[in-house]
């Protein structure tokens, strides 16, 4: 699992080629709200605290959005590392991290 500075630094080098921008807003929970608005097609976190996301995954699980830890297995509160996207470009994501 992906976990210190060089780590999300790599994962951040293998998504730029395929992706228009990428954003660093802030706030977790606002991150996961854009998501389930259409304003953006991914979140990825990796040590997010529970109080920030457990709001915005509900959403998101509400929206039909998907969202799973780093390897793909399904949600838990008790994972702060989790890929959340709009569904369709979630395998894409996952994959990235398999390399």
């Amino acid at each position: 699992m992906k976990t210190g500075a060089g780590d999300k630094l790599e994962v951040l080098k293998n998504l730029a080629p395929e992706v228009l921008n990428i954003r660093i807003f802030g706030a977790s929970v606002r991150n996961l709200t854009y998501l389930a608005e259409g304003i953006v097609d991914a979140v990825i976190e990796f040590d997010d605290k529970i109080w920030d996301y457990c709001a915005g995954a509900t959403i998101i699980q509400e929206a039909k959005g998907k969202i799973t830890d780093h390897s793909g297995k399904p949600f838990s509160p008790e994972n702060n590392r989790y890929i959340a996207s709009n569904g369709f470009i979630h395998e894409s994501l996952l994959n990235r991290f398999r390399e």
